[in-house]
């Protein structure tokens, strides 16, 4: 008979925790945001075009013609190339320099 040698073998084993965190608790563990997403989300156009203003409609494409010789707002690069041949029309924004709308009723 032969003898066996048993040899044991010890291993090592670390515990950690594992914290798992669901979706509803990561909402609210999250830092507060410093503008509230009312404040991030741009106006709607339904209120942009509900906003009352000191000065009649009528007067808008002259206030924007002021600030453009007075270099207090830029036009904005020309969007749509193709139409810069129908700028005559009665529905061309000169501030926006697009077709769709009247200056009267520029929004921004």
């Amino acid at each position: 008979m032969t003898s066996k040698t048993q040899t044991k073998k010890s291993i090592e084993v670390n515990e950690t925790n594992v914290k798992v965190t669901t979706k509803s608790k990561l909402k609210e563990e999250e830092a507060p945001s410093q503008y509230p997403r009312e404040e991030r989300r741009r106006p709607t156009l339904k209120k942009l075009e509900a906003k009352v203003y000191q000065f009649p409609d009528a007067d808008v494409p002259m206030i924007l013609k002021e600030f453009l010789s007075k270099k207090v707002i830029d036009i904005p690069e020309l969007k749509r190339p193709e139409e810069i041949n129908k700028v005559g029309g009665l529905r061309y924004c000169k501030f926006h320099r697009v077709l769709g709308h009247l200056q009267v009723n520029a929004l921004s």
